[in-house]
């Protein structure tokens, strides 16, 4: 029932459910990660920070509160304390969001050889994710390697246009596509797509 309030904007009441449902059952993590994550959504990042605190508390083998919480700390540009975090996660399960969230902590730290090491086990895990191959090239542009940064961006922008033939809505996806066309030097193709998603 929070989700549906919160799916309508109704935010007040879905964070009153989502704390009932915590109060019931202080024990089941799932409820902790349920209304951190709505928090997270509402810019309450303190308010996710503690809700994912306590899903690591609740749930300390499990990779789920150490991604979360790593992914707010580095929303929340705490980036010295989102590392340690996401590399537990890593260490636990290395999914490709946490590997995409580990390359954007080293990407904007100018570790780029650790981004890119990142991006490409992003990209090989999450084959269909345009932003994991854009993330890649522009980790590989840093470093020098061009060939590497054009092959990355092109398989970004192939597989954007595809999804964007399913749903050309995706404001995330045309975001992604520009980011990618720009990367690879097509400026102008990169602004049509900006402007698309402004409209």
């Amino acid at each position: 029932m929070a989700q549906a309030y919160a799916a309508v904007g109704r935010g007040a009441e879905a964070r009153s459910l989502f704390e009932r449902a915590v109060a019931l059952r202080p024990g089941y993590w799932q409820n902790h990660n349920a209304l951190g994550s709505h928090f997270l959504q509402a810019g309450d990042l303190p308010g996710a920070e503690a809700a994912f605190r306590k899903v690591i508390e609740l749930r300390p083998d499990s990779d789920t509160g150490y991604a979360n919480l790593g992914g707010a700390l580095l929303l929340a540009g705490r980036l010295a304390d989102a590392e340690p975090v996401l590399q537990a996660a890593a260490r636990i399960r290395a999914t490709w969001e946490v590997r995409n969230n580990l390359g954007y902590l080293y990407y904007a730290t100018g570790r780029f050889e650790a981004a890119a090491e990142q991006w490409q086990f992003a990209s090989a895990a999450a084959s269909q994710q345009p932003q994991a191959y854009a993330n890649l090239g522009d980790a590989c542009r840093q470093l020098g390697r061009r060939q590497e940064a054009l092959a990355a961006y092109g398989r970004a922008v192939e597989l954007a246009r595809d999804q964007l033939a399913v749903n050309p809505r995706d404001v995330d996806l045309r975001s992604s596509l520009a980011a990618a066309l720009a990367g690879s030097g097509d400026c102008a193709a990169a602004r049509r797509e900006i402007r698309a998603v402004l409209e």
